[in-house]
């Protein structure tokens, strides 16, 4: 079997065991409304909106973390492929998907005027986001340790919220000063962000141990 398989009310992972990679999907059914006087969402403004988070979570999220992973006790034959083919660590690609009925996260898009003061928000108990368009485009942010940046792009943040990790970027945090996460106010995914990933896929693949350093 190529492919063993997770589905997850949070999304979907994938071991591509011929490929010894990984792949995340989740599904995201849209509502759309509009601020008035805004006109109404058109097809290809919808088109745009979907197309456009998609390749910034592609952007910052995919290939760029590797997955540690060795043979536990007992591997069976696909576990000893999978490590052998992957040389001890497995890439990871992420995508959302857009469905027309509901699927893993119910997304609330709002047309905005650019420089609303809305802020998208996800809320990983109940699988709702709400993004704004004007989220779109970079921004500039400022975290409690007083860093700044004029590029944060607002979609691959909210994204690791749909995998629960947390904000970084606040007092308290104990990652306050990794000032370029992509949970604070950078643009960089560290191991610690895909652990609720690694925990799932410790329960796929008997004979093999993924780990997810919290630093």
């Amino acid at each position: 079997m190529p492919h063993v398989v997770s589905n997850q009310p949070w999304g979907t992972v994938d071991i591509v065991l011929h490929e010894g990679r990984i792949f995340f999907q989740q599904d995201w059914f849209y509502e759309w409304q509009v601020r008035p006087p805004l006109a109404p969402w058109s097809t290809d403004e919808k088109r745009n909106l979907h197309n456009t988070m998609d390749r910034q979570i592609w952007g910052v999220w995919s290939n760029r973390i590797r997955i540690p992973v060795r043979l536990g006790p007992s591997p069976d034959a696909r576990a000893r492929d999978l490590v052998a083919r992957c040389g001890g660590s497995v890439p990871i690609n992420f995508d959302i998907h857009w469905v027309l009925r509901p699927g893993h996260y119910r997304v609330t898009a709002v047309k905005t005027h650019p420089g609303s003061a809305d802020r998208s928000e996800v809320s990983f108990d109940t699988r709702t986001i709400t993004f704004y368009s004007h989220d779109l485009a970079p921004s500039g942010a400022q975290n409690d340790a007083g860093r700044q940046t004029n590029n944060f792009r607002t979609a691959p943040h909210e994204f690791g919220h749909t995998i629960n990790v947390d904000d970084e970027y606040m007092r308290g945090s104990p990652h306050l000063n990794d000032a370029q996460s992509i949970m604070n106010i950078g643009g960089r995914v560290r191991p610690r962000h895909l652990q609720l990933i690694v925990t799932t896929l410790n329960n796929m693949l008997p004979g093999c141990v993924f780990t997810a350093p919290a630093a």
